[in-house]
């Protein structure tokens, strides 16, 4: 019986190093498969961490981006209700213009007539004046002789 205890004993011992080889093999796989899964979980961390990085800076960039579009869209709703109150002056203006050049002709006119009428009166005016001149060298000529007595005009004495 020593026999079968000592096989007995021999393969327990052997089984237990068989089980304790396996064991080791076991934890060294598994350590290797847990240190490759930990450094790609910490790769993917890092990676998370940088894309959230990244993303928190595009955000930021459409948070400004948002405001300059903002501010852009309040200077172009300004313009535009400068741009139309600029055109309705712009054609109230006009208007005024053409207006105002409608009055303009009809002074010309008006003065055209007027300045008509002036040349028409200093014609009539230069021709009195000659007429005039005619009359006072006649009343003259007449004073001047003799017959001034005889025909005893006292108004010759201013003429001579």
């Amino acid at each position: 019986m020593s026999y079968i205890r000592r096989n007995t004993t021999l393969i327990l011992f052997l089984l237990l190093i068989f089980s304790i080889g396996f064991f080791a093999a076991s934890v060294i796989f598994f350590q290797g498969t847990f240190t490759k899964v930990n450094d790609e979980l910490r790769d993917k961390k890092t990676e998370i961490l940088n894309l959230n990085k990244e993303l928190e800076s595009l955000n930021m960039n459409v948070s400004n981006l948002n405001k300059i579009l903002d501010i852009q869209l309040r200077r172009e709703e300004n313009l535009s209700d400068q741009y139309i109150t600029l055109r309705v002056e712009k054609v109230s203006l006009e208007d005024e213009v053409s207006e105002k050049e409608q009055e303009l002709a009809i002074a010309l006119g008006e003065l055209q007539e007027a300045e008509g009428i002036v040349r028409t009166l200093a014609a009539e005016v230069e021709d009195l004046n000659q007429s005039f001149a005619q009359i006072l060298d006649d009343v003259e000529d007449v004073c001047s002789k003799s017959e001034v007595i005889a025909l005893n005009l006292s108004d010759c004495e201013d003429y001579s």
